[in-house]
């Protein structure tokens, strides 16, 4: 008798350890939308591309569900994501990003099917 007590103990043990990963699963999910960070990039083609946006938590997620309904290319690059943070709205990127930021914009027209307007 002692021995089917013990089992339906350990199954109380399970049941507990499943509800403390559920409960870890929704405070990293949380954690998560807390750390996230957006920016957003306007380029024109003539000049270096501008940071029009930039959140973290709600804000970023904001950001990024404005730029899917536009079917703006999104790029996760967390050290891109970090540099890019510490500018203020309206700054160019700095010339360190250039090479960087231009592959991600060749690639986000190559998906498009779309090429840069000749500049005159």
């Amino acid at each position: 008798m002692s021995e089917q007590k013990d089992d339906h103990n350990n199954d109380n043990d399970d049941q507990i350890n499943i509800d403390d990963q559920t409960n870890m699963d929704d405070k990293i999910n949380s954690s998560d939308q807390l750390n996230s960070k957006a920016a957003a990039l306007k380029y024109d083609g003539k000049q270096a591309p501008t940071l029009v946006a930039k959140g973290h938590g709600a804000l970023a997620d904001e950001i990024i569900k404005i730029a899917e309904q536009h079917d703006v290319f999104i790029h996760e690059d967390p050290i891109l994501i970090d540099v890019l943070a510490q500018l203020e709205l309206g700054d160019e990127i700095p010339e360190q990003l250039y090479l960087a930021v231009a592959k991600i914009i060749a690639f986000a027209y190559m998906l498009q099917e779309k090429t840069p307007e000749a500049s005159n």
